[in-house]
């Protein structure tokens, strides 16, 4: 199974060949979990993110709709800064606003990473800018623990971007 989950990852980041025989026959064998780690390495989902993939998901992932406290599609549109298809999921499953993995809630991945823009949509569709209940922290709290964790790397860029991110949480 190992061999064979390497294998898949291989194809699917290699992007030249179809990798659905390979695919077909993992699911056929085993239990197939699109956000469980191949082979302790990637998620099936954040391999297609990365390899910009995505006819993959609509295949083998019909509609997202993956119920598991420990994955949410919103925040790995969020965490690779895919905006068309954050909008695309939002739309078919909405968003849970309080559903934190890895600590991490999807307007704060937005913050993490520096995504404006999937902050601004996730902003737009109501998504709690004020308090964040399970982690007793606000977003805004949370900018400032990102921001002195990072100040040593502040440069004009990283700056702007800060500035933009504080502007909408404020």
């Amino acid at each position: 199974q190992n061999k064979l989950e390497d294998y898949i990852i291989e194809l699917i980041e290699s992007k030249n060949f179809p990798c659905e025989e390979v695919i077909n026959h993992y699911i056929r064998k085993f239990k197939f979990k699109p956000h469980k780690k191949l082979n302790d390495k990637i998620n099936f989902i954040d391999c297609v993110f990365k390899s910009n993939r995505y006819e993959l998901l609509d295949k083998y992932v019909p509609c997202l709709l993956i119920h598991s406290p420990q994955y949410n599609i919103i925040n790995t549109c969020v965490k690779f800064n895919n905006v068309e298809l954050l909008k695309k999921y939002i739309k078919i499953k909405g968003v849970n606003k309080f559903q934190f993995i890895e600590n991490r809630t999807p307007i704060m991945i937005a913050i993490e990473n520096k995504n404006i823009e999937c902050l601004d949509i996730l902003i737009q569709n109501g998504v709690y800018i004020d308090y964040e209940p399970d982690l007793n922290i606000t977003p805004l709290e949370f900018f400032f623990d990102i921001v002195n964790d990072e100040k040593y790397k502040l440069n004009d860029d990283t700056l702007q971007e800060y500035l933009q991110i504080l502007d909408r949480l404020l």
